[in-house]
């Protein structure tokens, strides 16, 4: 609502004007608006709703480490610092933070630490050149193998999650890809179009699942068949199978449990193990020393076939809070970027999947009619993505109407 003010010349307090005086007031400016933190996914598509390929989602990562000793330099108490880092990633109610989910939809991801500190500016204008298209820039090796892992998770049927990965070699040539999906007798995974299809789709249930039912099924049951605790929780009473309270006990350790957590039952090849077999059938030792990069952060499991493939770098962009990985594998997997004796696992850095073909498809012409390439005069140009100023009203008044009738804002009346 401030934006919308602003751009007419109100002041904060002032009540709003009818929707034909609020377009009839509108000037082109050249102004660009800045929400500095942005907390919730909810936030992130009402402003892409809004305002569609004119609103730009800058991701910012900086290293947990170096997070946790920004706070300590503050004076916070490491109590102070796990609940502030606890709270902005994932505060568990409906409108509460929760930068985790949020993060991953930016346009572009932006990776702030002590070792790439002196190239960000440099990365700040790449990214602007390509907003307003004022320079030639094309994709990165990186950003290719990412675009690469993101279209390849468009493959998977896997009713859980859609993940996908891409592998390069040393030279950042691309090696192979992968996606989560159900394994085929005679080689690969089963896709659209085969004769019989056997995955999870076709039954309507995901074995995981299942599985994990069956696991906290058997938990109960030892539990409530064993008479000392028979006699300490149920006062000798007992408790029939399938009744309100063996479900009730069964919901709360599927929930509460590190059962949730489990991952082994499923049927599906993970993303990574797919795009490791597949670079290994086809391209043998080009793996080593080469690059992995995967929508999502690896789990434990797939970390170790990581590790053992030779790969010296995992690049992911959504978070896993269910890998072990580091744990497991402190000797040879490490986030630390520094670290040159082990395999690194790091954010990814650069232009998000989700508008890789629209930031580096061709829209205004390179060269002017002898052929020449046409010299752009910073101080004049728009982006390359625009919107209408008539439209903009009503997208923001339908906006405003919504957020004030579901109680999330208040407007001043006189």
């Amino acid at each position: 609502m401030q934006i919308l003010k602003d751009r007419i010349g109100q002041k904060a307090n002032d009540d709003l004007p009818d929707l034909s005086t609020l377009i009839h007031n509108l000037e082109s400016r050249r102004k660009c608006y800045i929400i500095d933190s942005l907390k919730n996914k909810e936030e992130v598509e009402l402003l892409r709703s809004v305002y569609g390929s004119i609103f730009y989602c800058f991701s910012v990562f900086t290293p947990d480490e170096e997070r946790r000793k920004i706070l300590s330099d503050k004076g916070l108490s490491k109590q102070e610092i796990e609940t502030i880092i606890s709270t902005d990633e994932y505060e568990n109610n409906l409108h509460g933070q929760n930068v985790r989910n949020t993060f991953i939809e930016g346009d572009f991801f932006i990776r702030v630490s002590d070792v790439n500190k002196l190239t960000l500016s440099a990365k700040i204008e790449r990214f602007f050149n390509i907003i307003f298209e004022s320079e030639v820039v094309t994709p990165t090796a990186n950003e290719i193998a990412m675009y690469e892992a993101k279209s390849a998770a468009g493959n998977s049927a896997c009713l859980s999650r859609q993940v996908g990965a891409a592998i390069t070699n040393d030279k950042g040539e691309i090696i192979s890809r992968g996606w989560n999906d159900v394994p085929k007798f005679g080689g690969n995974l089963y896709k659209d179009g085969d004769d019989e299809d056997h995955r999870c789709l076709t039954t309507g249930l995901c074995s995981n699942d299942l599985k994990k039912d069956d696991l906290t099924e058997d938990i109960v049951l030892s539990i409530i068949s064993d008479p000392s605790l028979k006699r300490e929780l149920f006062n000798d009473n007992v408790v029939a199978a399938g009744s309100v309270l063996f479900k009730q006990l069964q919901r709360v350790i599927r929930k509460n449990s590190k059962v949730k957590d489990l991952i082994e039952f499923s049927r599906s090849v993970h993303a990574e193990m797919h795009a490791i077999i597949i670079g290994s059938q086809l391209g043998g030792r080009r793996m080593i020393d080469g690059k992995l990069f995967c929508t999502t952060y690896p789990c434990h499991n797939c970390a170790r076939h990581i590790i053992v493939a030779g790969i010296k770098e995992i690049y992911y962009i959504e978070p896993y809070k269910k890998s072990l990985g580091t744990i497991l594998h402190e000797d040879a997997l490490t986030e630390n970027e520094r670290c040159t004796t082990k395999t690194k696992i790091l954010m990814f850095d650069g232009v998000a999947p989700r508008r890789y073909l629209e930031f580096f498809s061709l829209k205004s012409p390179r060269k002017d009619e002898n052929g020449k390439l046409i010299k752009i005069n910073k101080f004049d140009i728009f982006p390359k993505s625009r919107l209408t100023l008539q439209s903009l009203p009503t997208l923001e008044m339908q906006s405003i109407h919504s957020l004030t009738e579901s109680g999330l804002l208040k407007i001043h009346s006189s």
